[in-house]
């Protein structure tokens, strides 16, 4: 998607998060399959869902960023 609008990554998935913001969507998919959303939910109770990088760490790299990030934006619509 980021190659079809002509935008970096990082910024197409700030797009996408302020859309799921925007529209109060709570679950992310098709962006973020649902058991790694699962996985980060688990991780963000144990890590805290302040912040990506606690989660990431915790994870040991194995969800990326833009995943992460897409998913606490629907995490923190469902509260």
């Amino acid at each position: 998607m980021a190659a079809a609008i002509n935008r970096a990554e990082s910024t197409t998935v700030q797009y996408l998060v302020e859309y799921i913001q925007n529209e109060k969507t709570t679950t992310p998919l098709p962006w973020v399959a649902e058991p790694t959303f699962k996985i980060i939910i688990d991780a963000a109770k144990q890590a805290g869902a302040e912040r990506i990088k606690p989660i990431f760490d915790f994870l040991q790299g194995r969800i990326d960023y833009h995943q992460i990030r897409i998913s606490l934006a629907c995490l923190r619509n469902r509260e």
